[in-house]
């Protein structure tokens, strides 16, 4: 239940996230120059699929508070979870219709996770030499190591 209250909770900013990054979208386009016209329909489905998409990315984050999972368990589940992006994020016309495009969309994705998998690694792995060390120091002081 901890969980689901976490995802919940994620997910709720994951809203302002979503549609703050949809209208940064907006704005870039705007930057292009020229004029843009962008019919009401069309701003209330991207305002409704980025909330929803940033509700769920958001609250999927609390994949990675499982303490019982593995960090490579908890990425990969992650990373299973958030397949349903690409249907969603083609619909809205976020990724570029292309197959190159398609194909450039999901080796990021992969790339991605990659990065994210090797960070953590490399984090934990630091934390548990510095754990190690201050237990090694710890023990001489009060005699424990020979």
């Amino acid at each position: 239940m901890k969980y689901v209250k976490k995802f919940i909770l994620r997910g709720l900013l994951g809203i302002t996230i979503g549609v703050f990054l949809n209208q940064i979208g907006y704005l870039f386009m705007a930057l292009q120059g020229g004029t843009i016209e962008i019919s009401s329909d069309i701003i209330i489905s991207q305002f409704i699929i980025s909330s929803l998409t940033g509700f769920y990315c958001a609250g999927s984050s609390a994949i990675f508070e499982v303490e019982e999972w593995s960090v490579l368990r908890q990425t990969i589940t992650h990373f299973i979870a958030l397949l349903p992006y690409f249907p969603v994020a083609i619909y809205a016309g976020w990724i570029p219709s292309t197959s190159f495009g398609k194909i450039i969309f999901v080796a990021n994705y992969i790339v991605v996770y990659l990065v994210i998998w090797f960070s953590f690694r490399a984090y934990w792995r630091k934390k548990a030499k510095e754990l190690n060390e201050e237990l090694k120091r710890h023990n001489r002081k009060a005699g424990l190591e020979n």
